[in-house]
This record gives C-alpha cells, sequence and structure tokens, in this order.
C-alpha cells in the first residue's frame, strides 16, 4: 500500500527531512492520533537498505514492513485493516525527529 511519494529514492533521507506536521497528509487524522500512544511499542527496528522491519505490540503481535520502491514509500501490516493503519503511522513517528 502506497504510504507516500518522495523527491529522494532514499528511506533514510526521507525520513531524515519528514517533519512531524507532514504526516497529516499520509495518514487518517483519526489513526494518526491513535498511533501516538503506540510509539514506544514499536519494536525490532531493522533498516536494512531501503526497508524497514519491525514489530509493534496492540491487541496483537503485528509485523510491520516499510520500504521504497523508486521514489514511493510503500507499507505493509498484519493489521486487518485495508489502509494505511495506526501501526505504520507508529512507526514512521518512532523514526522522525519530532521536535
Amino acid at each position: 500500500m502506497k504510504i507516500a511519494g518522495s523527491k529522494s529514492e532514499n528511506l533514510n533521507n526521507w525520513l531524515n527531512e519528514l517533519y512531524e506536521f507532514q504526516l497529516d497528509s499520509f495518514f487518517d487524522s483519526v489513526f494518526l492520533d491513535k498511533a501516538y500512544e503506540y510509539v514506544p511499542k514499536v519494536a525490532h527496528v531493522k533498516i536494512l537498505d531501503n526497508k524497514i522491519k519491525c514489530q509493534i505490540s496492540g491487541t496483537n503481535k503485528y509485523d510491520i514492513e516499510i520500504k521504497m520502491v523508486g521514489n514511493e514509500i510503500l507499507g505493509s501490516c498484519r493489521y486487518p485493516y485495508d489502509q494505511k493503519c495506526k501501526y505504520m503511522a507508529a512507526v514512521v513517528l518512532s523514526l522522525v525527529d519530532i521536535d
């Protein structure tokens, strides 16, 4: 599922250039609001090449993958909701420098 587009083709660059206020344009506000409580539950983060893999604890443990293909940020989650979910948003929030 597409999360966002980028001018860069490097996932780390995208994360480094991303500001918290921009997330409103990527995630539904309801999910983004809920994502903040899940940020501390993001675990086992592995960043390899242009891919992030991690787990997050919610009702269950969910495997999350966020990757960059070309200049698109794609995400997948085992959460049974067919949209960009609060867990994907929590992972991105956990990796963005919030001032």
